[in-house]
């Protein structure tokens, strides 16, 4: 019967864990189809570039004895694998030390522009109500993608942690921590996959 009973009480631990995380999903999904697309495009390829910038800086500590040359060079190779865009000599040069200061953030905030700008200029041949839509299909496509894994990847998380002792640590607790993880990361997915379908899309008009 106890046992019984926290079997209840973790299954109802992670109903309410993945309610929060399906009540922000709906509520962006319902906010693009309410026309906020070009909001929450705009979000998301900020989004894009600031998961950039972390991975980036995560990397540097876990590199030794890195050179400021080298933490450049790194910041613009993963910005032009991951966002298909060239960061400029002046970039670097303004941004000094990547990872320290304002000038990350203002860095940051002006390539996020840019590749919005760069989204607008793919789509300026479409009327105003096409180009609207299309984004929202673009933006809805990747969520809904990834919100599946998401779903996949929890019910797995929820498996591992009640059938371990995670290092004497409360199966909870491990649940909540790595559930946001997971969040996080399907979120991050979100919106490299955008930039991803805005490039697609360029590749195809050009070809067509």
């Amino acid at each position: 019967e106890k046992q019984n009973y926290y079997s209840r009480k973790h299954t109802l631990e992670y109903d309410d864990v993945m309610n929060k995380h399906r009540g922000v999903i709906y509520s962006i999904r319902n906010e693009i189809l309410d026309g906020k697309g070009s909001e929450h495009f705009s979000a998301f390829l900020a989004r894009a570039v600031e998961g950039v910038f972390a991975e980036t800086f995560d990397e540097y500590e876990n590199s030794e004895d890195i050179t400021l040359e080298e933490k450049q060079q790194l910041l613009v190779e993963h910005v032009a694998d991951k966002l298909h865009y060239q960061l400029a000599k002046s970039d670097i040069d303004s941004l000094g030390d990547p990872g320290k200061g304002r000038q990350s953030e203002a860095l940051i905030t002006r390539i996020a522009v840019s590749l919005n700008e760069r989204t607008e200029a793919l789509l300026e041949f479409l009327p105003p109500e096409q180009r609207e839509h299309l984004k929202c299909q673009l933006i809805l496509r990747v969520i809904d993608r990834h919100w599946i894994n998401h779903l996949n990847a929890m019910e797995a998380l929820q498996k591992s942690v009640w059938l371990s002792s995670y290092e004497q640590k409360q199966p909870i607790v491990v649940f909540y921590s790595k559930s946001y993880e997971l969040f996080e990361d399907m979120m991050r997915k979100n919106a490299f996959a955008l930039v991803e379908s805005v490039d697609d899309f360029e590749r195809q008009l050009e070809e067509f």
